[in-house]
């Protein structure tokens, strides 16, 4: 898990990078803003 201290235009959030799958969360409410090969939640 990372973030960047200066992405501009974006709510803070944080990645997350597990074997070449990739997720982006918002921290204000921790929706998940993008995801890259996970699988789908229930």
């Amino acid at each position: 898990m990372f973030f960047y201290s200066k992405e501009i235009g974006e709510p803070p959030h944080v990645h997350v990078l597990k074997d070449g799958k990739q997720l982006k969360v918002w921290l204000s409410d921790l929706r998940v803003a993008r995801k890259a090969g996970f699988a789908p939640t229930r």
